[in-house]
This record gives C-alpha cells, sequence and structure tokens, in this order.
C-alpha cells in the first residue's frame, strides 16, 4: 500500500480541457480531488455531456485495469486537481 501512494503523481488541468476523447487508450488513473468533471458521448461531431461530478472522482480506472478504450469524453468544467498514478 505505501508503494501506491508513493506512485502518486500531482496534476492539474484547466478549464475545458479534455482528459479523454472517445477511443483514447487510459494510461493512467486519474484521482480527481477538487474541480468538475464531465461525461458525454460524441454524435455526429458534436459532443453532448449527460454527467458532471465535482470534486473527488476516479477517471480510468476501469479501463486502465481491463485494458480497454475511452467509450466516453471526459471533459473538465472548472480548473481540476488531483493525482495520477501511471501504468508501467
Amino acid at each position: 500500500m505505501f508503494d501506491v501512494l508513493l506512485s502518486l503523481e500531482p496534476c492539474s488541468y484547466r478549464n475545458r480541457e479534455v482528459l479523454f476523447k472517445e477511443l483514447d487508450e487510459f494510461n493512467e488513473i486519474i484521482f480527481i480531488d477538487t474541480g468538475v468533471i464531465g461525461i458525454g458521448y460524441e454524435l455526429n461531431k458534436q459532443v453532448k455531456f449527460c454527467l458532471r461530478f465535482e470534486n473527488h472522482y476516479i477517471v480510468g480506472a476501469y479501463g486502465l485495469t481491463y485494458q480497454q478504450r475511452a467509450r466516453y469524453v471526459y471533459k473538465c468544467f472548472s480548473s481540476a486537481s488531483g493525482f495520477f498514478i501511471r501504468r508501467e
């Protein structure tokens, strides 16, 4: 457990920054501590966001664990900060 905590690296994202697009490969798990993250989909080159999560959200855990590509678009709706772990 201590090794996992030592592997955490700080990260920060700007407002309106896209974290992952559809079919992107997950190379890290992001633990968002503060900020608003939106999850949506792209249809006919228009992106629609259906869900918004505020503070304390994890992005990429399922995709990285099971080697899946992103099915949705993940975007920041405010400046966000937290930590991430890289894939080895």
